[in-house]
């Protein structure tokens, strides 16, 4: 695997991908692949973190090149499987100026089904997505490596889009974080 920076092309060792648009180094995907083991031994908590880096041409294709993670906590609100997370620890992390790629988190692992979102996943995706004004990856990740990857990026081009609705709605306004 190669990827091309300022012009140049070096080579880097084999690397975790997960839909041929997100780059993540292997060092990185170790870690990530160690948290959520750890969070699998306990199947009522599940694990979140953010995705963050930059874009950059790898193989002459423009990806997502994730450079850091960083975990947030997470609130079970009904003491079962699903959880939430707050917007705001969100904010947080753009404010620093970090380029959020992604949100990944786990599921506990029994079948690949499992991988299916909630109704929690959806509606954290659509606030997140519309929260950045752009589609991320959404990404449920299982202690076996297994991964589905979600995104609503078709919907943001959509002429009828929901988002585009809720942007104009907005008319630009911040949004309230700490609602």
């Amino acid at each position: 695997m190669s990827i091309e920076i300022a012009g140049k092309k070096k080579e880097f060792p084999e690397c975790f991908i997960y839909d041929g648009k997100i780059f993540v180094p292997l060092n990185i995907a170790e870690k990530i692949n160690e948290r959520v083991k750890i969070h699998a031994k306990e199947p009522s908590q599940e694990w979140v973190c953010l995705l963050c880096g930059e874009q950059r041409f790898i193989e002459g294709k423009l990806v997502e090149f994730v450079t850091d993670f960083f975990e947030l906590p997470t609130y079970n609100l009904d003491k079962s499987s699903s959880l939430a997370i707050s917007l705001s620890d969100i904010k947080k992390i753009v404010d620093e100026g970090y380029y959020v790629i992604g949100v990944l988190h786990s599921h506990p692992k029994a079948r690949l089904e499992d991988l299916w979102p909630s109704l929690n996943d959806i509606a954290t995706a659509i606030c997140v997505d519309a929260m950045l004004g752009r589609p991320l990856k959404h990404i449920i990740m299982d202690s076996d490596g297994n991964k589905l990857i979600l995104t609503f990026e078709n919907c943001f081009k959509c002429e009828n889009s929901f988002f585009k609705f809720l942007f104009k709605q907005k008319g630009g306004e911040k949004w309230n974080w700490e609602a």
